[in-house]
């Protein structure tokens, strides 16, 4: 066998192999969920952190999070929430778009009515010369997602991402 050849198996193994620990190292939304619903103690909070490139995203996101909230607090009545949306999908909480995704908006209007804080990027919202008078009353929006995430999780809320 040529040294070629060899070193192309080398690299073809190591890229297999890289894809086969991303992968399975990754858990999914599901997956976290059901850890906590099994798990002897449950965290204080769970921040569910939503960051999509598609603004049609939350139409599918926010059931499956309601999903989420009402099976985890079957387990811990006491649990708190918070959701983070830091991507393109949080334009589809924009005040201009509340007639077309009425259903979306209700849906989070209902969570913050519950006690459930949904949050959105302001600094992602710049970049689109968006600012937070363009959002509803009701939306949260924090100069940054991710540090957002971060004072939940200094609160003891675990991080789950949807997917």
């Amino acid at each position: 066998m040529t040294n070629q050849k060899r070193y192309f198996l080398r690299i073809f193994t190591l890229y297999l192999l890289a894809i086969f620990f991303n992968n399975s190292a990754r858990a999914n939304s599901d997956a976290d969920v059901q850890f906590i619903v099994q798990s002897q103690s449950v965290p204080v909070g769970v921040v569910f952190e939503v960051v999509k490139g598609d603004e049609n995203a939350l139409q599918w996101a926010v059931p499956k999070i309601k999903n989420f909230i009402a099976l985890l607090k079957s387990k811990s009545p006491n649990i708190k929430f918070a959701i983070v949306s830091h991507g393109t999908e949080q334009f589809g909480l924009l005040k201009e778009h509340q007639k077309e995704n009425q259903t979306v908006q209700q849906a989070v209007k209902s969570l913050v009515a519950d006690g459930v804080p949904v949050a959105v990027c302001g600094t992602h919202a710049s970049w689109y010369n968006k600012v937070k008078e363009d959002f509803p009353e009701y939306v949260e929006v924090a100069p940054a997602g991710p540090q957002r995430i971060l004072e939940f999780q200094r609160l003891g809320y675990q991080l789950i991402v949807i997917d």
